[in-house]
């Protein structure tokens, strides 16, 4: 169907088969209407290109003071107890709080697409934080279409120019990974997430161009394991050991996954560092095991939070904002004698 200039609440009403009232209700999010309705008239909204809330902003200029974080659907459960997640939210209240803002979190097990319209539509927030960008990412696409003020905490490549706060994962992953070949490690692993991330395809691009700078990365890709579940990962990494053929050394995407492949490779006999080295984001307390001397990229994820909360509130108040802003990460190096 073509998009109308002219799109009203009657010809949307008039699409979905309900009155203009119920349409009305449906933008504010009425709790008395129906997740069928809504599903309905939303679907119509879709198809129309229709941003009610860009309208109602221009003729109202009503402020809910709320800034809206948008969660990744995929591995949620992972995503809210990581150490990332939490300190980066840590970061983000600290500074809504003291620029008198409200947080709202999705928690709906809908997609993030919907999330974001929901937000938009029922004029809930203010503006967005989307806490994670995938490859191909259609929240950003809408958020992008209905010129609604948003940050992302990661990277995105397309043609649009969006305000992001991130760290450069190519680069530290290509530091950790040299950090391990210094050590005189020349088989090392990989265990990620999905490759539909951004910041999992970054970091994994970085680990392979530090091994092909040292024509490492044959002996290397074997050990990959990505875009699979936790629970497979540590399947995988068993299969991987008891073939014989060992890494020595271990990247892991975050603390969490490193704590299930310590565990697994407990399991499996294998000592740490002593087997194998392991190194690893996030730099969480999990990591100050100093018998294991794991190394680890301190990312920094609390200033990542404030500066794109910051961010999002000087955007919202029309004050100039630097588009892209790169937090530096630190390589924390922890020896050990059997390195």
């Amino acid at each position: 169907m073509e998009t109308s200039k002219n799109t009203t609440l009657s010809t949307i009403a008039e699409l979905a088969g309900v009155s203009k009232s119920t349409v009305s209700r449906v933008l504010s999010d009425h709790p008395r209407i129906s997740q069928k309705t809504k599903d309905q008239v939303y679907a119509i909204i879709e198809e129309l290109g229709y941003h009610p809330n860009e309208v109602a902003r221009s003729l109202a200029n009503k402020s809910t003071k709320t800034i809206g974080i948008v969660m990744p659907i995929q591995d949620a459960e992972a995503f809210y107890a990581s150490s990332f997640f939490q300190e980066s939210l840590r970061g983000i209240c600290t500074v809504a709080s003291e620029n008198g803002y409200d947080i709202l979190i999705s928690t709906n097990k809908v997609s993030e697409v919907d999330v974001i319209r929901r937000f938009i539509n029922g004029k809930k927030v203010d503006g967005i934080i989307l806490m994670r960008s995938q490859v191909k990412d259609l929240g950003i696409k809408a958020l992008v279409e209905a010129k609604f003020p948003f940050v992302l905490i990661g990277s995105y490549n397309d043609e649009h120019e969006i305000y992001s706060v991130d760290n450069d994962n190519f680069q530290a992953s290509y530091d950790l990974t040299n950090y391990l070949i210094s050590l005189g490690k020349n088989k090392i692993g990989f265990i990620g997430g999905t490759l539909k991330s951004v910041v999992t395809v970054n970091r994994l691009n970085g680990y392979k161009k530090a091994l092909n700078d040292h024509n490492l990365l044959e002996n290397s890709e074997r050990f990959v394991i990505t875009d699979i579940s936790y629970n497979e990962s540590l399947v995988e990494l068993k299969d991987i050991y008891n073939s014989g053929d060992q890494p020595d050394a271990i990247i892991v995407m975050d603390d969490q996954v490193g704590s299930l492949v310590i565990e697994q490779l407990t399991q499996l006999g294998i000592q740490i560092p002593r087997d194998v080295r392991i190194a690893g984001f996030n730099h969480s307390s999990y990591f100050f095991n100093a018998s294991l001397c794991i190394s680890s990229i301190e990312i920094f994820s609390e200033e990542i939070g404030t500066r794109s909360c910051q961010m999002l509130i000087d955007l919202m108040n029309n004050k100039k904002v630097e588009h892209k802003v790169i937090v530096e990460h630190e390589l924390i190096k922890r020896e050990s004698a059997t390195s």
